[in-house]
């Protein structure tokens, strides 16, 4: 027992030698602000533990963590070891935040900062009773009901409760800035209308198809905030879709060969109406193609312009043609091709009919006077009456020249016509014959030509002249007594004379 107990007071005698340990303290922690408020949703929050201190001096150790955070926060501090974390405030409400700092030996009991977001700042973009409003470009009282063609612009009434502080929210306005996202999410079939910027403030399309189009609009804030998507519609008419109509139709009352025939196209479009030109503002202007599909076979007419509103052409040959017009309105859209048929009967190319009148026989020396017969199936001639059966109703008034020629004369003879393109030409025959074997014939012959250039048939007659009025007379003597008488007698001598 002796010697154990020697052993033990040795050991207390070097543990007295040396000295007991001391106790180790406990950092001091110091927050900078435990109750953080006026911050809004967006912002940063900063915490800072760096004033905490260590009795021994020793270095300190960080350990940050969420005890509480508003729901529907995804907030994550960005270094939880760290003196000095941060975090951003996603939501609205109230964040609990604890930091234990310890030294290489000894934690500090837990402290916490409590962090008080505001609504301010959180707030999405909201829209006014005007959501979205959209105006004719050309004619900005025009907010639906638009013309196709038009150029619709497109605005919106939207705001962000936070950039106000009428409802106490906010206590100074956050000036957020409002971005757009515009889309058409429906346009009618057919259409290819697109927004011509669909993030600026005021976007624009062509309304190029008639029916309905659905405008979509998101705003977004600087928060990143976005508002609810707002759906839109606006109609678009059949205003400035309508094509043309068109009527044609010939306006001269003459359908004959060489008259000008007139034609006449009427053209209407509905987009002249009062009820598109309240949407529209100006009237459809036209232009007009005019051809001619069909001709009669043979025939070469054509049209003096194909561009005019009223072109004309002159029918070469009687028979059927065609004249067809399409008219284009002044956007572009043209009207159904509209054929006029037109039946040109054998009127104004019919030739004139002559005939020669007048005697058959006449004397020699003699002045013979020939008359002239000239009709034309096409009108009257020269002022004269109508043609019995008039081949143009109405008919054509004709102007004709008359050529007068001998086509033969007697062996010898140099007759002539007084008047070769008159009426009622002379002829004196100079030769002349009573020869039944040999007559002496004069054969005249007469041409009559209209106004169009067309001539009759050759009209011929042949004259027979005699010698009659131009035969020597003939003398017969005769005695009484008759023969042979004595000298001194008395003779009585008689002549007869025969013609």
């Amino acid at each position: 027992m002796a010697l154990p107990l020697r052993r033990l007071a040795g050991l207390l005698l070097i543990a007295a030698a040396i000295g007991c340990p001391k106790a180790v303290d406990a950092p001091s922690v110091k927050i900078a602000n435990t109750a953080i408020t006026g911050v809004q949703i967006g912002q940063v929050v900063r915490l800072d533990a760096s004033a905490s201190t260590d009795p021994q001096g020793r270095d300190l150790s960080f350990a940050w963590q969420f005890t509480a955070i508003p729901v529907g926060s995804t907030a994550l501090l960005n270094d939880a070891h760290s003196a000095t974390p941060s975090f951003l405030a996603d939501v609205d409400g109230e964040y609990d935040v604890q930091v234990v700092v310890s030294n290489a030996f000894v934690s500090a009991a837990a402290a916490t900062a409590k962090v008080t977001v505001s609504k301010c700042g959180g707030r999405a973009p909201v829209f006014g009773s005007n959501a979205i409003i959209a105006k004719d470009a050309g004619r900005s009282t025009v907010t639906n009901n638009f013309a196709v063609g038009a150029t619709v612009v497109l605005s919106s009434d939207v705001s962000d409760p936070d950039n106000s502080t009428t409802d106490q929210v906010c206590q100074a306005a956050q000036n957020q800035a409002v971005s757009y996202q515009w889309k058409l999410v429906g346009i009618p079939a057919g259409s290819a209308a697109t927004l011509n910027n669909s993030t600026a403030s005021s976007p624009s399309f062509v309304a190029d198809v008639s029916g309905t189009y659905l405008v979509r609009l998101i705003a977004t804030d600087s928060t990143n905030r976005a508002s609810a998507p707002f759906d839109q519609t606006f109609t678009v008419g059949t205003c400035g879709a309508n094509a043309p109509t068109i009527s044609a139709s010939p306006v001269t009352e003459q359908l004959a060969v060489g008259t000008t025939i007139q034609m006449s196209a009427v053209a209407d479009d509905a987009d002249n109406g009062a009820g598109c030109q309240a949407v529209l503002g100006a009237p459809q202007t036209f232009s007009y193609r005019w051809s001619m599909p069909q001709l009669p076979n043979g025939s070469r007419a054509a049209l003096n312009s194909a561009l005019a509103q009223n072109p004309s052409f002159s029918p070469d040959i009687d028979g059927d043609y065609t004249v067809r017009v399409v008219v284009t309105d002044s956007t572009g859209r043209s009207s159904d091709p509209r054929d006029t048929s037109i039946h040109v009967p054998k009127c104004g190319n019919n030739a004139p009919v002559a005939a020669i009148s007048g005697a058959s026989t006449g004397y020699l020396g003699q002045m013979i006077q020939f008359g002239q017969t000239v009709t034309d199936p096409d009108g009257p001639v020269n002022g004269g009456a109508a043609p019995a059966s008039p081949a143009c109703n109405p008919t054509i008034d004709q102007s004709v020249t008359l050529r007068w020629s001998i086509v033969a004369l007697p062996a010898g003879s140099k007759a002539s016509l007084n008047n070769a393109t008159g009426t009622n030409p002379t002829l004196i025959p100079d030769v002349g014959s009573d020869d039944p074997s040999n007559p002496a014939i004069y054969t005249l012959q007469l041409v009559a030509t209209d106004q169009s250039g067309l001539s009759s048939a050759p009209a011929t007659k042949s004259v027979s002249v005699s010698k009659c009025g131009k035969n020597p007379p003939t003398v017969a003597f005769t005695t009484t007594p008759n023969g042979s008488f004595n000298a001194g007698s008395q003779v009585t001598v008689s002549a007869t004379t025969t013609n």
